[in-house]
């Protein structure tokens, strides 16, 4: 007989040690066994094998009188026990592999990407899985626990990370992704039960807004495009405009060397040719309404509609001589920034007579700019000439674009 208590303090501790982890090791195995129902036949090795473990854990304390301490004994106990507890490891891991449980659905679930809470008509959740948690923590900063009002406020749209309400709400989270909620209801003895799902479209909603984004650079191409057909289309009109006034001074110049020829020497000039050049002119001359193209700001008008810009005018235009080219000048340079950098569809001027004085105001809708405007380019040449005619140019950049002209009337002198 080897007594326990006579070998070494060392091997003695290492002898309870591994005793004592079998111990844990046996109470390990009974709790999964009842966490799968995993049958009374297993249950019950399984709490015997656990407490023939702790009675042999009690045998390696040392206590007056002394047990049964044979280390042989210890030894054969220790070898028994560890086969049983082996044996009803690897089974009950069996069976929790092969068998559905309460448990395994909970885990399951708790493992999928997308979020869901099953809760009864009072809003109790009866099953949340960790997602449906996490996204309500993130919106309200607290766990699911009223999943009545969660729905009435993603359907409300009152989080602010919500993008849409109504019965597809859609929420973006930061850290999280984007996702859409769903919701069905289905009749269970008698009671309703609602499925509450939260599906995760993060991918989905950034391809969308790139598309949207990629649909917005495609219509601003499309009104630059077409803007410029215009233009090009406004471009052979004065063309050919121009080419009718080189013409007209063409037969002008002919008519005045004929007349000259016929002053000098009324024997070699054509008489009828004569009279008939100065009648297709005076033709031409009679009418004194002016072109289109002889209006003060027609032209930038016109041109600023081509570029898909609208001018309302508050008040009346300046008809002052000096003044027209500078005002033309701020108007072509104001729709034009307006369609370039606003991306603007509306440009707003606003006429106010002082004494001996104009202020002129030039607004738009559209992008705000996002820092302070640098002078250069149209705007710089626009002070410049407002400068060389008298006045002043004020601008702003925020909240919104807005340029001021101070001009000076024309006096009699």
């Amino acid at each position: 007989m080897i007594d326990l208590f006579s070998i070494s303090p060392y091997l003695k501790g290492i002898v309870g040690l591994i005793v004592m982890l079998l111990y844990l090791a046996d109470i390990y195995i009974l709790l999964q066994a009842l966490r799968i129902n995993a049958g009374w036949i297993h249950i019950t090795v399984s709490s015997l094998s656990m407490i023939g473990a702790f009675v042999l854990f009690q045998f390696t304390i040392p206590k007056r009188p002394y047990p049964v301490t044979d280390l042989r004994i210890v030894i054969t106990a220790f070898a028994a026990l560890s086969v049983v507890s082996a044996f009803e490891y690897v089974k009950v891991t069996g069976l929790k592999k092969n068998r559905l449980s309460e448990i395994s659905i909970k885990e399951g679930l708790d493992h999928l990407p997308a979020g869901i809470c099953f809760y009864n008509e009072s809003g109790m959740p009866m099953l949340t899985n960790h997602r449906m948690n996490l996204i309500c923590l993130k919106l309200t900063r607290r766990t699911l626990s009223d999943a009545k009002t969660f729905w009435d406020s993603l359907s409300g749209a009152v989080f602010p990370e919500s993008i849409n309400g109504s019965d597809d709400p859609i929420v973006c989270i930061d850290g999280e992704g984007t996702f859409s909620f769903k919701r069905y209801s289905s009749e269970t003895d008698g009671e309703t039960t609602y499925e509450l799902i939260a599906s995760d479209i993060s991918d989905e909603y950034a391809k969308t807004k790139e598309l949207e984004e990629k649909n917005r650079r495609i219509s601003k191409i499309n009104e630059r495009l077409k803007a410029l057909n215009n233009t090009i289309r406004y471009m052979i009109m004065e063309k050919e405009t121009l080419q009718l006034k080189v013409r007209l001074h063409d037969n002008l110049g002919q008519a005045l060397i004929l007349g000259r020829q016929f002053a000098r020497d009324p024997g070699k000039a054509d008489k009828d040719e004569l009279i008939r050049l100065w009648k297709n002119n005076l033709l031409l001359l009679k009418n004194e309404e002016r072109e289109t193209w002889q209006v003060p700001y027609s032209v930038n008008i016109r041109r600023a509609e081509m570029l898909g810009v609208q001018i309302s005018v508050d008040g009346t235009l300046p008809l002052d001589k000096d003044l027209i080219p500078v005002i033309d000048t701020a108007i072509a340079v104001h729709t034009t920034n307006v369609s370039r950098h606003a991306e603007g569809k509306h440009a707003y001027i606003k006429v106010e007579e002082t004494d001996g004085r104009y202020r002129i105001r030039f607004t738009n809708d559209g992008t705000a700019p996002d820092e302070e405007i640098q002078e250069h380019g149209g705007l710089a040449n626009l002070r410049d000439q407002v400068k060389m005619a008298g006045g002043t140019m004020s601008i702003c950049s925020s909240p919104a674009f807005c340029m001021e002209l101070d001009l000076p009337k024309e006096t009699n002198e």
